[in-house]
């Protein structure tokens, strides 16, 4: 039975596999079918590449030439035409020949496939020798120079050779490694390049087939050999694609390979040239002291000889142990550049490394890690630049004893011994006790010839030395500008990416635990008694260092306390005129600072006990620095506490509100506290972090308290202070205390802020930006003391100017008393005198404020761009982020096209551009706004310059401060000529149609700020409108008038109009009065009681003179006119009342009757007599004979009718 079952099933199991095996195979063919018949629909759409029109480039090319030929004498087409068609089939010839190119590549390409095992295989043989070689610790390179006994010239020759194989080897490892580089980018580059053959061979194909070639003539025929060729060459390409994509990775192992193969025989050449480079240097220092001794000893075959001999010989040995120096070099410069190159390559791996990690687009914390790790790696800039700066220094030193020992041994090489000269030279320059005999003897003369051929060898070996260390020299600074470039451009990258990395990982549920993980790996046994050892023997080793400071801690505490009341002394002082000093507030500021020492001199002793320490620990480092920061946090906090004490600087000198003061004094205390308890835990685990452990949880637990407290102490300052402060601007406090609010807000935000990064895991990040917050907010304090300490001496000086003003009018005042009293017994009339030497004090206390408050914020600025420009490469991150792009075009509107692939150039514009393009309208709105200003204050004014020039200048400057500003903004948008011409044109048609009355005001602005037919201050009138110039805008003219209203006028109407400006020139104006006196006055009285009476008037100018003319009878009255100059038009309607009041008194007072009109009135009746009758005045008339003076009078006649 159980034999049946198993026949059963194994029966049951053959039919459902062979069932399964038909259903796989019908399923199979049903989906070829389907793909067959979806192949046949495309092909009958289009034509495929099996399907392409074969191109025979041999045939091709003879047509070609015999169209070619046959053009010449072509006589229906014109010369226009013929140069047209032989273009394009210059064009054609060329496509042909890039198709044999690449033609040729693939064959290469084939070729190289099938060789590539058999080169991999020999390189790789020739890699093991070099390896070999190169591990071989037994072989001595230094020998082997040493057994071939070469002289120095042959070890510089054959130096001079390996030098440049080595230069040589370097270059062919790049070229390696770019072909690697394009090698990668090819396996992305390919399909594209294939898919865009594909579809210009589908479409030449289809116009090939259009196309009857026996009809075609000319440019056509021509076009459609282009078209040949063009096809020729794409399906060529693809071969080459074909041929280079089987090979890939056969040439992908064989370049691995040969790059290694490169690097094994640089590493190796390089060996041999620092060998060589050794041994010509000892060759040099041995050929430098054989010289030497050689100069010594001739300096004693010349002992008891002639001076002149001594002086040579001595000369020489100077000369060769500068040799000698030269030679033994302090600086190793082969093995320094070899140090720069493993530097240099070094920064490239990690550049590359870099790059890779960025590639990846992503965020990870190890990355972060690996990074930041990198940056840590990196040579120091600062390092670098002074070596470079010393080299340089060096340099300089070498070129100039190489040009001396040029110039000395050109002399020596012009002539030969002169001994004439060489004794004339020696008796101008040696000691007049020393005489030398005047005759040399034959052996002299031999002896003086050997000390110059001497010379001439240590000229030549000198300036051989110098020439070559000049160049060593200039190699090795190269090399190091060449490191410090690379150095600072991966820093760049790096410092623009590690802001936005994680570094830790994100605070959860585990977070606790690790960070008593923390506390117990930090603060064991073990690490505990290391600490109280180090402490012990630092102490020990500063002992005296230790009582010093003691010892100071209770000399301060002593001299306070004596110096106690004659501060309070001083503070009584503060703001009294006459007791008020420069000194006082330097002298608070000092004594908050020296109330602040002892807090901090407590955590400074510590950190420097155990800097003397020389007990190994891996905390005694990490403490010492946390105790120095902690000892400058508390001498900050305590001395910012001591400033709040009433009578204190804060106090009686900045004028700072009480309750501000008291909350400052009551929470500075527990801040400090927990700042140390936070540098604390930072600084015992920022030097050993390990990111995945303990020491990281208590890290972010330290900055966490640090963040947290920050925030809660700025919250409590802050609190219910607004109520006091809504009710006044404090514009007197300065702008710390006015933008008061926004100061807090932003101290409490920004630890809020960091405090979340750091429970996200971005806890370097963090600390980075609270660090430099808080270095900010102690910048901008000091800055806050230095502008109040500006300031009080500002209000001191004008203040004892003030003083010594009242005192001088005072006296001026009693001194005037005292003439006026003496002229009066005199009988004199005094002339009050004009003061000429009163200073404007408002001015000057403006013009102060302002130049305090510049330096204060030009410094301030200047100091937190410092601080803060080191994060400003990590905004580059926004540069990742595409806003928009468009394709680059050139002026004349045409897409520009990349040389390489032909592809349009693609500018994009990212969020950074967005940053960069407000950040300038900012900046240009602010220079606008204040640079002018600027200008005008502290330039201009000091140029003696008039007003209306100075404020052409300054209008025209902002103008274009603004369009500047705009078109660096809109560059960093990727706004281009060829695209704002169209906007141009746009507003072109705009200005001609409604905005011409705005342009051509604005054009009017321009004519009158540079022709300046009216200026600031002018007085002008316009039509029916008169008034001073106030302002001159973009749109139109501000006028005030003598009633103090402002009226705008149009520019166009300044320039098209007629205009009246009194002040353009000449700002004196003539003023005139006519006066009238009674028939039968004395005229010549008349005259000069007003001529009297018009000079004595202190307004009338005396040039030119004024003058009094009686000018006609008129019919009641004498005529006179009164002619005055003024020096301004402002004073007319003053100066006219004033001269109306006084010639009226001064005639009043000569007994002359100004004359008013009369009428006379003749009444006849009828019939009577022509007899004159006498005449009756109305009684009106007579009661009031002045009623209508001013009028003309007027005779009538009345007829009265019966």
């Amino acid at each position: 039975m159980l034999g049946t079952g198993i026949r059963k099933i194994g029966i049951a199991y053959m039919l459902a596999r062979r069932i399964y095996i038909r259903t796989i195979s019908t399923l199979v063919m049903m989906v070829v079918c389907f793909s067959t018949f979806s192949a046949l629909g495309v092909r009958a759409q289009t034509p495929s590449i099996t399907e392409q029109i074969a191109v025979n480039p041999q045939v091709l090319e003879q047509s070609i030439k015999r169209e070619v030929d046959a053009i010449a004498e072509n006589s229906v087409l014109t010369n226009v035409e013929k140069e047209q068609v032989l273009e394009i089939y210059r064009s054609a010839v060329g496509r042909l020949s890039d198709g044999g190119t690449d033609r040729d590549d693939a064959e290469q390409y084939i070729n190289n496939r099938e060789k590539s095992s058999e080169n991999v295989v020999n390189i790789r043989e020739g890699l093991a020798e070099i390896l070999d070689d190169l591990n071989d610790f037994s072989r001595d390179l230094f020998q082997e120079i040493d057994d071939q006994k070469l002289e120095l010239g042959e070890l510089e020759q054959t130096l001079a050779l390996e030098s440049s194989r080595l230069s040589v080897l370097r270059g062919e490892l790049v070229q390696l490694q770019s072909d690697r580089t394009i090698l990668e980018q090819f396996s992305t580059d390919e399909p594209v390049a294939r898919a865009a053959n594909d579809q210009k061979i589908v479409e030449l194909s289809t116009q090939m087939r259009a196309q009857q070639f026996d009809t075609l003539t000319g440019v056509d025929k021509a076009s459609y050999a282009l078209a040949q060729a063009s096809m020729y060459a794409r399906q060529q390409s693809n071969t080459e694609l074909n041929a280079r994509k089987d090979g890939l990775s056969a040439e992908t192992n064989l370049l691995a390979v040969m790059i290694e193969y490169k690097t094994a025989q640089i590493t190796q050449e390089s060996h041999l040239v620092n060998a060589l480079r050794i041994k010509t240097g000892s060759a040099r220092t041995l050929v430098a002291e054989q010289k030497h001794e050689l100069a010594l000893r001739e300096l004693t075959g010349v002992v008891d000889k002639n001076p002149l001999l001594q002086a040579y010989a001595r000369g020489n040995v100077d000369m060769s142990l500068q040799l000698l120096e030269l030679a033994q070099a302090k600086e190793d410069l082969p093995a320094i550049e070899a140090r720069i190159n493993r530097q240099i390559d070094q920064v490239k791996f990690d550049r590359n490394i870099t790059d890779q990690i960025l590639d990846t687009k992503t965020t990870s914390r190890s990355y972060g890690v690996h990074l930041r790790e990198l940056r840590q790696q990196q040579p120091s800039f600062t390092r670098i630049r002074l070596e470079m700066k010393a080299r340089n220094i060096e340099l300089q030193d070498v070129l100039f004893q190489k040009i001396i020992t040029q110039e000395a041994l050109e002399l020596f090489n012009a002539s030969a011994l002169d001994i004439t000269a060489e004794i004339a030279k020696f008796e101008a320059s040696a000691d007049p006790s020393i005489v030398p005999y005047n005759v040399l003897e034959a052996t002299d003369i031999a002896t003086l010839r050997a000390l110059y051929e001497s010379r001439r060898d240590i000229l030549n070996a000198l300036a051989s030395y110098s020439v070559l260390k000049t160049r060593n020299l200039g190699k090795v600074n190269a090399l190091q500008a060449r490191l410090l470039d690379d150095v600072l451009a991966l820093c760049a990258l790096l410092d623009g990416r590690l802001l936005w990395l994680p570094s830790t990982e994100t605070v959860g549920f585990a977070w606790p635990g690790k960070v008593l993980d923390g506390l117990q790996h930090t603060l064991r046994a073990k690490n505990i008694a290391q600490l109280a050892d180090g402490f012990g023997v630092g102490l020990k080793n500063n002992f005296f260092f230790v009582f010093i400071a003691v010892l100071i801690l209770g000399l301060v505490y002593t001299f306070h306390e004596r110096f106690k009341p004659l501060l309070s002394g001083m503070g009584s002082r503060v703001g009294r005129v006459q007791k008020d000093s420069y000194i006082l507030t330097p002298i608070a500021i000092v004594d908050g600072m020296v109330r602040a020492v002892p807090w901090a001199l407590i955590p400074l002793l510590i950190g420097l006990i155990f800097n003397s320490s020389t007990v190994d620990t891996s905390l005694a480092v990490p403490l010492m620095r946390t105790c120095l920061l902690i000892a400058g946090l508390t001498f900050f906090g305590m001395t910012l506490r001591e400033w709040c004490h009433k009578g204190a600087l804060f106090d009686l000198h900045f004028r700072v509100d009480d309750e501000l003061r008291g909350r400052l004094i009551k929470h500075l205390p527990w801040l400090l506290v927990a700042q140390a308890l936070s540098v604390m835990l930072i600084g015992a685990t920022r030097y050993n972090l390990d990111y995945d452990s303990g020491a990281s949880a208590l890290g972010e637990l330290g900055f966490l308290i640090g963040a947290i407290s920050l925030s809660i102490f700025t919250f409590k300052i802050s609190w219910a202070r607004s109520k006091a402060f809504k009710g006044s601007l404090r514009d007197s406090d300065g702008i710390y205390l006015r933008h008061e609010k926004w100061f807090f807000m932003l101290a409490m935000v920004v630890p809020a802020i960091t405090a979340i990064l750091t429970l996200f895991g971005y806890y370097e990040t963090a600390r980075l930006l609270l660090a430099r917050f808080f270095v900010s907010f102690g910048i901008l304090m000091t800055a806050y003391v230095l502008h109040g300490l500006f300031r009080r001496t500002v209000v001191i000086a004008q203040r004892r100017l003030a003083l010594e003003q009242a005192r001088a009018r005072r006296d001026q005042a009693v001194k005037t008393r005292m003439e006026k009293v003496a002229a009066e017994e005199r009988g004199e009339i005094p002339v009050p005198s004009l003061d000429y030497d009163r200073i404007d004090l408002e001015t000057i206390n403006r013009q102060s404020s302002q130049l305090v408050n510049i330096f204060v914020f030009i410094g301030t600025v200047g100091v937190l761009w410092a601080l803060w420009s080191s994060l400003l490469p990590a905004l580059s991150v926004f540069n990742d982020v595409e806003i928009w792009g468009y394709d680059k075009v050139d002026t004349a509107g045409r897409i520009i096209l990349d040389a390489d692939n032909g592809r349009p150039i693609r500018e994009v514009i990212s969020f950074w551009n967005l940053l960069q393009a407000f950040g300038i309208g900012f900046v240009t709105w602010l220079a606008a706004r204040n640079l002018p200003g600027f200008l005008e204050i502290f330039v201009l004014k000091r140029m003696n310059m008039e007003q209306s020039s100075r404020f052409a200048i300054v209008t025209v400057l902002g103008y274009i401060i603004f369009i500047i500003g705009v078109l660096v903004a809109f560059d960093k948008l990727g706004t281009q000529w060829a695209q704002l011409q169209w906007i141009v044109a746009a507003l072109s048609v705009g200005i001609g149609l409604g905005l011409q009355a705005i342009f051509a005001n604005f054009v009017s602005g321009l004519i009158i700020l540079f022709e300046r037919p009216v200026r600031i201050g002018d007085y002008i009138t316009v039509g029916d409108i008169s008034g001073t110039v106030t302002r001159i805008q973009i749109r139109a003219t501000t006028l005030m008038d003598l009633d103090n209203k402002e009226t705008l006028i149009p520019n166009q109407e300044l320039v098209s109009q007629r205009v009246t400006n009194w002040t353009l020139t000449n700002s004196v104006t003539r003023l005139i009065v006519n006066v009238g006196i009674a028939y039968g006055s004395d005229t010549e009285l008349a005259h000069g009681v007003m001529l009297e009476t018009i000079k004595a008037n202190p307004n009338v100018l005396i040039h030119p003179e004024p003058t009094v003319l009686f000018l006609g009878f008129g019919d009641s009255t004498l005529d006179f006119e009164i002619r005055v100059f003024l020096r301004d038009f402002v004073q007319r309607y003053i100066v006219s009342h004033e001269l109306h009041m006084a010639l009226d008194a001064a005639l009043h007072k000569a007994g002359i009757e100004i004359a008013f009109p009369q009428r006379d009135l003749h009444i006849k009746y009828p019939g009577e007599s022509a007899t004159p009758q006498k005449p009756v005045f109305s009684k009106s008339i007579a009661r009031n004979p002045v009623k209508k003076l001013g009028q003309k009078s007027v005779k009538k006649s009345v007829k009265k009718k019966r």
